[in-house]
């Protein structure tokens, strides 16, 4: 009997992928799905893409922008494998001329990330992301929403984080976001553990609170799920997770985690998780939500265990 319920969720299971997966294989190439493929072939660009798309235009200063850029392209000459003869043609531009007009050339520069990424990236505010949820949620699927840039400089950024994870919380097309423990405190140190999970509670129960705030005010339910990252983050993660749900306040409070599937850890947690779920359910408390990742950070961790 046991088999044979095994053997139906196994089909369902592979169903569902199969259908899930039927309209990418149907799907028109994009501009940006068009520019993986050098991305992939030349890996050593990816520490380029990522420092040029996530720190470059952190600074409001712009020569502080377009001397960092110009070093960054200076250090990573076999970038241009990742760009069109154009683009090239323009950073060779920027190196040259473009960096001594910084208040002219590097909007232009931004502007022009911003039309590559647009495929996959949207604008906080920006009509096209609202154009995009509407679709999506008359297709009746729910948006999982992410706030780009990851690490902080300091506890006054991670408070600015947290204020911005709440005004995305507050926006009428916005349901459903997630976050990363790295994204709301500057200061995780596994060394003090107690310590770094009594601070973080505090900053994730300022996001849980606010869910139940925007719920009582307008009686939409809104859902904040807890990313993994790094591998010597795990137990911080799950361990903030369980402290701060714990908490008498959040006992009804419905909120979800995520777990690495190439982790083999993962698989304990989540025996842990789900033993500490069943007692909290049992005990009149709302269920959690354990969202199962098979990639994530596995490039950085492959890296850093090389």
């Amino acid at each position: 009997m046991k088999k044979k319920i095994t053997s139906i969720l196994l089909k369902k299971s592979l169903d569902l992928a199969i259908k899930l997966q039927a309209p990418q294989q149907n799907s028109r190439p994009t501009v940006f799905s068009k520019r993986i493929g050098p991305i992939l072939n030349a890996p050593e660009a990816k520490t380029f893409l990522i420092r040029m798309m996530d720190t470059s235009f952190r600074s409001y200063n712009n020569k502080r922008i377009a001397n960092y850029i110009v070093t960054l392209l200076d250090s990573n000459k076999k970038s241009s494998k990742i760009f069109n003869s154009i683009e090239v043609f323009l950073l060779k531009l920027f190196q040259s001329v473009g960096y001594l007009l910084p208040s002219l050339s590097v909007p232009l520069l931004l502007k022009q990330v911003k039309s590559v990424t647009g495929p996959i990236l949207f604008f906080v505010g920006n009509d096209k992301f609202r154009t995009h949820t509407k679709k999506r949620k008359k297709e009746n699927v729910q948006l999982n929403v992410n706030l780009i840039g990851e690490s902080l400089i300091g506890e006054k950024e991670a408070a600015e984080r947290i204020t911005r994870y709440c005004q995305l919380l507050q926006r009428k097309e916005v349901d459903y976001i997630s976050i990363k423990i790295s994204t709301i405190s500057s200061q995780i140190k596994p060394i003090a553990f107690e310590d770094t999970i009594k601070k973080l509670t505090q900053k994730l129960a300022i996001l849980y609170r606010e869910i139940q705030s925007i719920e009582k005010e307008t009686g939409r339910t809104k859902f904040v799920n807890l990313d993994m990252e790094e591998y010597r983050d795990l137990d911080i993660t799950v361990a903030t997770f369980i402290a701060t749900l714990e908490l008498a306040e959040f006992k009804n409070l419905r909120a979800g985690i995520v777990l690495q599937a190439y982790l083999p850890d993962s698989y304990n947690v989540m025996l842990q998780l789900k033993e500490w779920a069943v007692k909290r359910v049992k005990n009149s408390g709302a269920p959690i939500k354990i969202r199962l990742v098979k990639g994530a950070n596995l490039e950085m961790e492959k890296t850093e265990a090389s």
